[in-house]
């Protein structure tokens, strides 16, 4: 498919405004950020836009990402591509996905949504020419796993409806978290060893809400902070017309 090898990382939830607050020394490296929007609020939505050619609803629901996790398996075969993620969206718990050689199931025990501490940067390429990682730092509660938060099913409910309501100022705090986490997931990238001629695309699925318009999370409004997101490219421009076709709403952001 491509004439080079294909890193794409998607910081969960990542807002374009946090991304440019944070210290990003290691993705400073691989290229000038970029404000992008994507077509979607919730990660299913994105998923779906970002690799298989067709448009999700803007919207939070279950029986759509049960559909995703589905053609996952297939989508994966077919583009010989392997998925690292810690978000409980493509785990067999959630149903409709089964471990195979393209999804390296990490660490994942319903209290959080992390993958950088996880991935084994030493196994890139050794048998797919396209590696995604979905990290899930960036995403709420904005934490790495240190086993020490209580995650729980129906709290994450709450959240995805934007039923928690907080003062603004542990709104605020939330987003420094979010800031945080981005500087985190730009350490752990810097350790990886990336041959050098690799194509890398650093983006995010949808932003966040912290408050803005009264909204907080994602996936359940229409507002700029939930589509904005970053975007961080190296290597693509011989590739450009493979890349259109292969994913062709991250290039078109």
């Amino acid at each position: 498919m491509f004439d080079k090898k294909l890193l794409i990382l998607i910081l969960d939830s990542c807002r374009y405004d946090t991304f440019v607050q944070a210290k990003t020394p290691n993705f400073d490296k691989v290229g000038k950020v970029m404000p992008a929007l994507t077509r979607s609020n919730h990660t299913s939505g994105s998923f779906g836009s970002f690799f298989m050619t067709f448009h999700f609803p803007a919207v939070d629901d279950y029986e759509l990402n049960r559909k995703v996790r589905q053609f996952l398996i297939y989508y994966c075969r077919k583009k010989k591509l392997r998925l690292w993620s810690g978000m409980p969206l493509f785990f067999p718990s959630w149903g409709g996905v089964h471990k195979l050689d393209v999804l390296d199931e990490l660490k994942f025990n319903n209290k959080s949504h992390c993958a950088m501490d996880f991935v084994k940067p030493e196994k890139f390429f050794d048998k797919f020419k396209i590696e995604v990682v979905w990290a899930g730092e960036t995403h709420w509660p904005f934490e790495v796993n240190t086993g020490d938060t209580e995650f729980n099913q129906e709290d994450h409910i709450k959240y995805r409806q934007g039923k928690y309501k907080f003062p603004q100022e542990h709104l605020d705090y939330l987003k420094s978290r979010q800031v945080d986490m981005i500087e985190y997931c730009d350490k752990r990238f810097g350790e990886w060893k990336i041959p050098k001629d690799t194509m890398v695309i650093i983006t995010a699925d949808h932003g966040e809400a912290f408050g803005e318009q009264g909204y907080f999370g994602h996936g359940h409004g229409f507002i700029r902070e939930m589509f904005e997101v970053p975007l961080v490219v190296r290597g693509i421009e011989d590739q450009y017309s493979k890349l259109s076709k292969f994913m062709p709403s991250v290039l078109w952001k």
